[in-house]
């Protein structure tokens, strides 16, 4: 393996430099926010509704994931239900901001899974006897899905897990394989070849090329050049072909690229339209729960698009495999109004925030031995948009302008923050001034070259990042 590429001073300075002045802006913000969530939550503790008195259903729920908003949307969801809740993370995130909810009876730490897998399902195996577990919820990251599917084996009896089978995760979170399983049940994917070599990626980049040649006037489709691994610095890429035999040699030649029969590519069909992600809840081939979205790469806004296509796609599919557990579908319906899925995350996806005032989620995933519900549960009508804070303000301050700060303000006055609860302030406060500067502060020790800061799943998009 090549030794790293020696950086200069000025690629060691600027990442911590950014970090240092995003981290000077949340201290100069901190008299502020603070005042402001006091007042609002004396204000709600005086004159709002009391808050209703839960009794205990004598169930205890283990969540992972805790650094991600998705595990606070689940926590809370479980609580409302009467669940002894237990929220997760790994050592590296001791400091995520949903441990400081109300809604949390314990907090763990445990070995991180892929470093440590035998460690970490001794610790999780461990945790459910202590609690006597009835449900783990897992709110995994891409790398750690295949690890958290181990459990469904390892887990006492008594405890359900709504992870998805290991060879499903496998299966699905493999984008060919994924494809193809959807095409032969006659449901509408692009087309996917896998890719194990810089040779493999410049044969089908001359194929395409010479298909251009040998019939300029036919419409050829461009294809997606992506990873079949979870990639957090070229997943925003889009890099496409066919392209310029330089162009390619270029982009190829990246260091932080690699790409062999251990690190597998995809060359995919590249549909233009508009792109959805759903999160599906099911058991025994049976739809549960589903939410959707329009997306987009940074997704920080949330609100149900509430379309009829992609919960029947995702019905399709979920029956026909007879799945059970949790996972996302991605779409893009292109200029024929059909949906096209381009992949699948065998795993919770952050859209599942429209179900902030919908108790039947948490129902559903508290009750995995009962059918409570003849149809499926969907957000409730009048939802409105979920947001982020941190990312409205940075994005005010990325690109300063009226419009960028009515964004702010419109949000604050019409939106749902994803952490603010007037009932429940800690975790809105924590991930402001615990968990996001904590993250800045090891930037500043590790000098690691970032992307953006995350506050949807608690992480920065980075290099040597997990």
């Amino acid at each position: 393996m090549a030794p790293p590429p020696h950086k200069t001073l000025a690629e060691m300075l600027e990442p911590r430099l950014w970090s240092m002045v995003v981290l000077a802006g949340l201290a100069a913000s901190f008299p502020l926010v603070v005042t402001c969530t006091a007042i609002v939550a004396l204000l709600q503790r005086l004159f709002g509704e009391a808050p209703e008195t839960v009794p205990s259903n004598g169930k205890t729920a283990i969540v992972s994931g805790g650094k991600m908003t998705k595990s606070y949307v689940l926590i809370k969801q479980l609580k409302a239900q009467g669940c002894r809740v237990v929220l997760v993370e790994t050592n590296k995130y001791w400091m995520v901001a949903s441990r400081f909810s109300n809604c949390v009876d314990r907090f763990v730490t445990v070995p991180v899974p892929e470093k440590e897998p035998e460690a970490y399902v001794a610790a999780m195996v461990r945790l459910a006897e202590e609690e006597k577990a009835d449900v783990f919820v897992p709110v995994t990251s891409p790398v750690a899905s295949a690890y958290e599917a181990r459990l469904n084996a390892a887990l006492p009896a008594h405890c359900f897990s709504w992870s998805l089978p290991p060879d499903e995760v496998e299966a699905l979170d493999d984008k060919v394989i994924y494809c193809r399983s959807a095409e032969s049940l006659g449901l509408p994917v692009p087309v996917a070849h896998r890719v194990s070599s810089h040779a493999e990626v410049v044969a089908w980049n001359e194929k395409f090329a010479a298909l251009a040649v040998a019939e300029p006037d036919a419409k050829h489709p461009r294809y997606i050049f992506k990873n079949l691994q979870y990639d957090s610095m070229h997943r925003l890429d889009l890099f496409t072909l066919p392209c310029a035999p330089a162009k390619l040699e270029a982009y190829l030649a990246d260091p932080t690229i690699t790409l062999n029969a251990d690190n597998q590519w995809t060359v995919q069909t590249f549909i233009v339209g508009d792109e959805y992600s759903t999160c599906a809840i099911c058991k025994d081939g049976k739809l549960l729960a589903f939410t959707d979205n329009a997306a987009c790469l940074s997704c920080f806004n949330y609100v149900p698009a509430r379309n009829d296509k992609l919960r029947e796609w995702v019905a399709t599919f979920v029956a026909a495999r007879n799945l059970s557990g949790v996972a996302c579908f991605d779409f893009i319906i292109g200029d024929d109004g059909v949906p096209y899925s381009i992949e699948c995350n065998p795993r919770a996806s952050s859209n599942i925030a429209n179900f902030y005032n919908h108790k039947g989620l948490g129902a559903v995933l508290a009750n995995p031995e009962s059918n409570l519900f003849d149809k499926t549960i969907e957000p409730l009508p009048g939802v409105v948009e979920t947001y982020w804070l941190f990312a409205e303000v940075m994005a005010f301050f990325s690109k300063p302008s009226l419009t960028t700060f009515a964004a702010v303000f419109d949000a604050l006055f019409h939106k749902k923050d994803a952490y603010y609860d007037p009932r429940d302030p800690l975790p809105s406060l924590a991930q402001l001034y615990v968990h996001l500067p904590t993250l800045l502060a090891r930037n500043i020790y590790t000098g690691n070259k970032w992307a953006k800061i995350d506050p949807c799943i608690g992480k920065m998009t980075e290099e040597n990042g997990d």
